[in-house]
């Protein structure tokens, strides 16, 4: 799983030809074409969750994908109502909302995670007031 903030917009076309597979949340910088409707497929504890198909295309490669859409039930820190993947892994062996659940854990860990980080960072100096 990746971030296209952090990856390069290509990475997952660069991984398409050699058969891996990828789910990164789609940026706006990851120009995307859809080929279907969006569809309502399930529910996550985070949010209701729709898939289409599509494709992305970067620098004159182009790979087809299903794009998961969540909408979710409480806005991120950064204020998003919904966040969409970007994945090629086979609907038989990873259906879309298992795909938002997955994403969603590894958001809540890095959320969680990020907040141990800055807690322990503050209480590490606490003792040295006294």
């Amino acid at each position: 799983m990746a971030t296209v903030i952090f990856a390069p917009p290509n990475c997952s076309l660069a991984l398409s030809p050699v058969q891996a597979f990828f789910l990164v949340r789609q940026h706006q910088n990851l120009p995307w074409t859809a080929a279907s409707e969006l569809v309502w497929v399930g529910q996550t504890d985070g949010g209701k969750v729709f898939e289409q198909t599509g494709v992305v295309s970067y620098e004159g490669h182009s790979c087809c994908c299903r794009r998961v859409v969540v909408q979710l039930d409480r806005p991120t820190r950064d204020g998003e109502t919904e966040i969409a993947l970007l994945t090629n892994l086979p609907e038989t062996d990873a259906p879309s909302v298992l795909v938002a659940q997955l994403y969603l854990s590894s958001l809540d860990y890095e959320i969680q995670r990020s907040y141990s980080d800055w807690y322990y960072s503050q209480q590490s100096f606490s003792y040295l007031s006294h």
